[in-house]
Parts: C-alpha cells; sequence; structure tokens
C-alpha cells in the first residue's frame, strides 16, 4: 500500500455574505477523506455542492473555517495545511503541490513558451532545457509553434485551458489539483490531457480533480468522493 500524502479531517467552510445584513454561508462541513501517493481522487457532485471551494481549501486559496489538512511534504513533514504559516505555504506550492484552474490568469506580456518554462527555471533547471521542454509540451497539447511567443490572452478558451495545463504539470509536482481541467477541451484535447495525467499518475504524482463526465471518472479514479450540496 502506498504512503499516505494527504488526510482531511472534519473539514468546513463558511462564507460571510452582505445581502445587504451579514449571512454565513456554508459550502461544506464534516469533510473526511484520506489520499495516498501516487492515487488518482475525482470530487464529484451537483452544482453548488462546494466541489471548487474545497479543491480551493486544500490549495490554500481559501482559509477553512474548521478541520485539518494534514499534508505530508517531502520537505517539512507532516504539516497541517489549514492552519500552516503562509510562507511555508507558499514555498510547498512552489515546490511541491499544483493548481490547475478553470481560467488561465497570466501577465500580459508574458509569452506561452515563458509561461510554461517558468516553473521549470524556478527549479533551477537552465533556461535552455526549460524552454525546450517546454515547447515539447506546447506541441503535445496542439499549440500551433506560431502561439509560441504570442500571449496566451489572445487564445481561444481551449488553448488557454492548455496553456494552463502545461504550466501546471509540466514540473512534474508531488500533487496537483485539478478545477474542471478538461471542461473547455474538444475530445482530441481530452484524451492528451487525460493521457498526460495518467502518466504522471504512474510517475508517481498524486492527482485530485473535479470531473463532470462520468465516463473519465470511471476512466481515471483510484478514488471517488462524493460531495451533496447543504441545505
Amino acid at each position: 500500500m502506498n504512503q499516505l500524502i494527504l488526510q482531511v479531517e472534519s473539514l468546513e467552510k463558511k462564507f460571510e455574505l452582505y445581502l445587504p445584513e451579514k449571512k454565513d454561508f456554508l459550502a461544506f462541513q464534516h469533510i473526511n477523506f484520506s489520499i495516498s501517493q501516487g492515487e488518482f481522487f475525482s470530487i464529484s457532485g451537483p452544482s453548488g455542492s462546494g466541489k471548487s471551494s474545497l479543491l480551493k481549501c486544500l490549495y490554500r486559496t481559501y482559509k477553512t473555517t474548521k478541520g485539518r489538512i494534514l499534508y505530508h511534504s517531502s520537505t517539512y513533514g507532516i504539516v497541517d495545511f489549514a492552519s500552516l504559516d503562509e510562507q511555508f505555504v507558499l514555498d510547498i506550492r512552489s515546490t511541491e503541490l499544483s493548481y490547475v484552474s478553470q481560467f488561465l490568469n497570466v501577465i500580459p506580456r508574458i509569452s506561452a513558451l515563458n509561461l510554461v518554462a517558468e516553473p521549470l527555471i524556478r527549479k533551477n533547471i537552465s533556461q535552455e532545457i526549460a524552454m525546450e521542454r517546454a515547447k515539447e509540451m506546447l506541441s503535445r497539447l496542439h499549440i500551433p509553434k506560431n502561439l509560441f511567443d504570442s500571449s496566451p490572452l489572445t487564445f481561444s478558451g481551449g488553448e488557454k485551458q492548455r496553456v494552463n495545463i502545461a504550466r501546471a504539470v509540466i514540473w512534474n509536482p508531488s500533487i496537483i489539483l485539478l478545477d474542471e481541467p478538461t471542461a473547455s477541451l474538444d475530445k482530441q484535447s481530452e484524451k492528451i490531457v487525460i493521457d498526460i495525467l495518467l502518466t504522471l499518475k504512474k510517475n508517481g504524482s498524486t492527482l485530485i480533480g473535479i470531473f463532470h463526465d462520468q465516463q473519465i471518472i470511471k476512466q481515471i479514479s483510484d478514488q471517488v468522493f462524493l460531495l451533496q450540496r447543504e441545505e
């Protein structure tokens, strides 16, 4: 049995809303699960059940209201990501933990090639090698070569998402969080992305993803966690 890499215990997230008076909105509560290294863990459930909010809590974009996220870090050992000091959160994100959002946010003047190569350069891989690997990854994801030096802001929705995925996975992170990574892709691109993710899994990465397509979930998942909408 593979070693545990993530344990979620009694996790809860509430948002404070002002409509116009203050009101608490419960996104989810009583969330418990554990994931072993190298597993593909899918999060499923109806719209509004808190799937994206849960993923953002695992990445610490959102801070949880209650509970613990015990991450087995290769650098720091077991840490509670829910309460960990921000400095250590940022370090783990840059060296072990990656996130594929639903939308690509980039600086306008950064080219697609530089954007994808940057995580490798950050890991002290030479710029020349990083650029070559970025070209290979972009080509594999069917980004036309004449777009490599262009800003992804000018790309189609599907092209932006493929660049988003390329940047997140090129450096073989320990854990990859995926928020509907194939939602804006055609079937051919979807298959390429799934093949890349399964290769990463085979090489030891742990993947935690939100998918709506039940066929994809059946194809890739070692575990499926069903979230229900809070009433």
